[in-house]
């Protein structure tokens, strides 16, 4: 069963039920709807076009709840991270809409997920797009095209057909689904319901064949990590029969693993050229950072200050405009907004994980969520090692999203 709601007054008013039906809109038209499709000034169209309708719903509602409202060090962290992007950064449309959203998804599902009732409707939101995202995915593998985006989504010249399904990239559909997969697998083992049960267990299965038909290596590898915390968990709390088999299965399955990948997994997955395009970023991202360390090139910017690295040999070429993604959130961050900007995120990210370990291991009816509340996270912070992963709206919508309810399941309090 859902866990209880975390405040006395956990009834859903008209306000209410507004404010996060919009929060389930902004996740559905990220992640159902790609990105480029529809862009005004680099932003996603019809995310703007919610932005004020989140803003006039959402601020009457949190209003309504502000006397329960408790200031802590995790509020003021985010007041600072967000303000110093503002007062760092010129001002735009794309700066503003992330600005707001951040504020909006986190704390209306915050204070909306205390109750029990509307924790039940978020999550079997969360759990249906992922559903959708992932049976398409199938789809598009079997016919080897995207049958709905094929002009956004060529099939890459080399290497297996990799699913995009309705994200922007292979990448961010395997972190993306990472993201939401916590919550189903909770949702198939603590459902109130038997239908959300196995709704939630079908979830998990296709959203882990889609991810596989990702052949993303980052979300591979964070996935296998993930695999393992969760097996030393439940083997630690189960005894040490269930971690022995565990372990053995692990390394039957690794070394399948490895006998495949060295027959055949490099022309499939492509993992050399990953890794070089990868380690030459890196390097463009250091060498970035080290022209302004201290406040970064400035919002966005990290693609064209690296461009400006291969400019000469670009424009030789007929080359004006070519996006240089650092593949490295923190290396991005880092070049973007420079050590201060890095170093506000990193709090707020220790903060976040932090404050997830203490919910799952106090609140015991309380534990499966925060837990997926925390796996998700986790998730996040894993994938951005590998690529940009807050650059793209799907899974900065989930992540903040993520963040409000394992606010919402700790009663607010990051101390």
């Amino acid at each position: 069963m859902l866990g209880k709601d975390a405040c006395a007054n956990g009834g859903t008013d008209l306000w209410e039920k507004a404010a996060l039906g919009t929060v389930i809109a902004v996740i559905a038209t990220a992640s159902l709807i790609p990105t480029q499709l529809l862009l005004i000034r680099n932003t996603p169209l019809l995310l703007v076009l919610l932005l004020p309708v989140a803003a006039l719903l959402g601020i009457p509602y949190l209003v309504s709840r502000r006397e329960q409202f408790e200031f802590s060090l995790f509020d003021g962290l985010l007041l600072i991270f967000y303000g110093y992007l503002i007062i760092r950064n010129d001002a735009s449309l794309a700066l503003v809409t992330f600005v707001c959203f951040a504020f909006f998804l986190y704390y209306v599902t915050s204070f909306s997920t205390r109750s029990q009732r509307n924790l039940e409707y978020l999550l079997l939101a969360i759990t249906g797009i992922s559903f959708l995202i992932s049976c398409y995915a199938v789809v598009e593998f079997v016919f080897q095209r995207n049958l709905i985006f094929p002009e956004y989504f060529p099939r890459h010249p080399t290497g297996v057909y990799r699913v995009t399904s309705t994200l922007s990239h292979p990448v961010v559909t395997g972190a993306f689904l990472l993201q939401t997969a916590p919550f189903s697998i909770a949702l198939f083992l603590r459902g109130r319901l038997p239908v959300q049960r196995r709704f939630g267990g079908l979830a998990t299965l296709s959203a882990a064949l889609a991810v596989l038909l990702t052949f993303s290596k980052g979300s591979w590898l964070t996935a296998g990590i993930m695999i393992i915390g969760i097996i030393l968990f439940v083997g630690l709390k189960q005894g040490k029969k269930v971690l022995v088999a565990a372990g053995l299965s692990l390394i039957v399955l690794l070394s399948a693993g490895f006998y495949w990948y060295t027959f055949s997994g490099e022309q499939v997955t492509r993992s050399s050229l990953s890794y070089d395009i990868r380690v030459t970023r890196w390097s463009d991202a250091v060498q970035g950072i080290s022209d302004n360390p201290v406040t970064g090139v400035g919002f966005r910017r990290g693609s064209q200050s690296i461009f400006e690295l291969y400019r000469e040999s670009l424009l030789a070429q007929g080359i004006t405009h070519l996006s240089f993604p650092v593949d490295n959130y923190y290396l991005d961050i880092f070049l973007e907004e420079g050590i201060i900007g890095l170093l506000l995120w990193a709090l707020i990210a220790v903060l976040l994980v932090a404050k997830g370990v203490s919910t799952a291991a106090n609140r015991s009816s309380e534990r499966p969520w925060a837990l997926a509340a925390l796996l998700s996270i986790t998730s996040l912070l894993l994938t951005s090692v590998t690529f940009d992963a807050l650059n793209w709206w799907p899974v900065f919508v989930m992540f903040w999203v993520s963040a409000g309810i394992l606010s919402g399941l700790s009663g607010r309090k990051f101390d």
